[in-house]
């Protein structure tokens, strides 16, 4: 039926996510500065341009700003890793117990390193105090984050006749629009019939993978569409106690409504 509502799959390599973690604690801030070095652990002597360290810019010791913090920060990450960051505060006594901020002795800040990464993303961070700076600051490492994905998958979907066709290998960090030309070309039936998207699920595909496969000019309901593992180059990584899931789903149904397209330059108008 033309004007039934298109069906919409979402195909999903299921991950477990870890982030990276680590504290910044402050204790008894009095307005002074400090700066935050890390050592990169992917430093080679032999490239131009390597860094080596990286030295944040100043933050005060009494910030109660979360957002001042990941900006000092940020750069460092991005740089050497192709990730985002993002940073909670909390306000606690000596004994790490939130408390109101008025009565706090220290504020916490944890920063979450959001893309999964095969390695600590530092080999050692310090804190560099300004001059007269009191306050005493640390850094506590929480998590390690899991294993990125790696490898290729494949999508698979089946015409009205019950024929499987499969696309070629597909790398984990392709752009969507290549996907959507590989499904083009290997699936016929689907041929400039569907659109394929990233939903938000997951920040980076070395977390895990979420597609959503909207059928926009197929006028019957599809199959369920699957999506699998390479075998040239399988996919692998991903959390060491739950294995990955490769999972499809309907979210939302061919031909449970009608929907027609808006008519060009119509100027209907309704008198309530």
């Amino acid at each position: 039926m033309h004007h039934a509502t298109k069906e919409v799959q979402f195909l999903e390599i299921k991950n477990e996510v870890v982030f990276e973690k680590f504290n910044i604690t402050i204790k008894n801030g009095n307005g002074g500065n400090f700066q935050v070095r890390f050592v990169n652990p992917l430093y080679d002597s032999t490239v131009t341009g390597s860094v080596r360290l990286w030295t944040s810019g100043l933050i005060k010791d009494n910030e109660t700003n979360r957002w001042i913090v990941r900006q000092q920060l940020v750069d460092y990450f991005n740089t050497i890793w192709g990730s985002n960051i993002e940073v909670f505060v909390r306000t606690t006594d000596d004994n790490f117990n939130d408390v109101a901020a008025s009565v706090a002795t220290q504020r916490v800040f944890q920063v979450r390193v959001v893309r999964n990464i095969a390695q600590k993303s530092y080999s050692t961070a310090s804190i560099v105090l300004a001059t007269g700076t009191t306050s005493t600051i640390a850094i506590a490492e929480i998590s390690q984050s899991t294993p990125p994905i790696a490898g290729n998958f494949q999508i698979a979907c089946k015409n009205k006749d019950g024929v499987e066709f499969t696309t070629r290998e597909i790398g984990i960090n392709w752009g969507i629009t290549w996907i959507n030309l590989l499904v083009f070309w290997d699936i016929p039936h689907l041929q400039l019939k569907v659109n394929m998207r990233d939903t938000p699920k997951y920040e980076y595909r070395y977390n895990g993978v979420q597609l959503q496969l909207e059928f926009t000019d197929l006028h019957e309901k599809p199959s369920l569409c699957t999506i699998k593992s390479g075998t040239t180059t399988p996919i692998s990584g991903g959390s060491a106690t739950v294995p990955l899931k490769y999972e499809s789903s309907v979210v939302r149904e061919y031909g449970k409504n009608l929907m027609f397209e808006p008519v060009p330059l119509e100027m209907l108008y309704h008198n309530a």
